[in-house]
């Protein structure tokens, strides 16, 4: 990616004047407080691609998120959980809106499949932590900044590239639940998976890792197959690279 890209026009096209009422408010809060906030994962991703969104509003704040998020739920209402585990929070409105706050960390993995110790970091940081360079594109919602896109790991040249890339060659091994997610992806935006993406991959499948992983959390992967546009290729495709443990 050369120069700079600013995606507020996608913002405003593509969500209601509530929602950017509200993600401007959160962006004040955040300023006001001295931290930096910013929209995160699949909906940047889908607003580049001009693709059907799914309004997930994650957010990651460079702070306490639970913190945060309490002074925002002063704001705007709505039921405040913490996850103070995991330094995140959810803000829920109402049964179609609710917001995801996460502290900005950073992810270690004890074992393979195991879940992660997580600590507070920066942007860079937890952008890293995430599965495929496509999902790891960040919008500010600071004011003067607001819908400026940060990317660190070249994941819009990605996007435009049709390509599904991991970070490091344990990507697999720490969640094997991204073989799945890698496939849904690529068979959802008829991308391909980058060449050495795909031999970490087939490496992981071979080893067996996604049998190492909880089985509530596989059956909720296998799930979101199902609620794939085609699924049917989607499951073809696992097949074909071997991954028996789904039959």
């Amino acid at each position: 990616m050369s120069g700079r890209i600013w995606v507020q026009g996608l913002l405003q096209k593509k969500l209601s004047p509530l929602i950017i009422k509200l993600l401007q408010q959160a962006g004040i809060l955040a300023a006001n407080n001295c931290l930096q906030l910013y929209l995160v994962g699949g909906l940047v991703r889908d607003l580049l691609l001009d693709s059907s969104l799914q309004y997930d509003y994650d957010l990651v704040v460079t702070g306490d998120a639970g913190q945060f998020a309490a002074l925002l739920q002063t704001q705007v209402g709505g039921r405040l959980t913490l996850y103070p585990r995991y330094l995140t929070a959810t803000i829920t409105l109402d049964a179609d809106t609710k917001f995801d706050l996460v502290t900005a960390r950073k992810e270690s993995y004890s074992k393979p499949a195991a879940l992660p110790y997580v600590e507070a970091s920066d942007l860079k940081d937890d952008l890293y932590r995430r599965d495929f360079s496509v999902n790891a594109l960040a919008s500010s919602l600071l004011p003067g900044e607001w819908g400026l896109l940060y990317d660190y790991y070249h994941g819009y040249d990605d996007l435009q590239n049709k390509l599904i890339r991991v970070f490091h060659p344990n990507s697999f091994i720490d969640d094997p639940l991204r073989i799945i997610r890698a496939i849904r992806f690529e068979q959802r935006y008829a991308f391909t998976i980058e060449k050495q993406t795909l031999s970490y991959l087939i490496g992981a499948i071979r080893a067996k890792n996604l049998a190492l992983v909880d089985q509530q959390r596989l059956a909720r992967e296998v799930k979101n197959i199902y609620l794939e546009p085609q699924p049917k290729i989607v499951l073809e495709r696992l097949q074909e690279l071997g991954v028996g443990i789904l039959r």
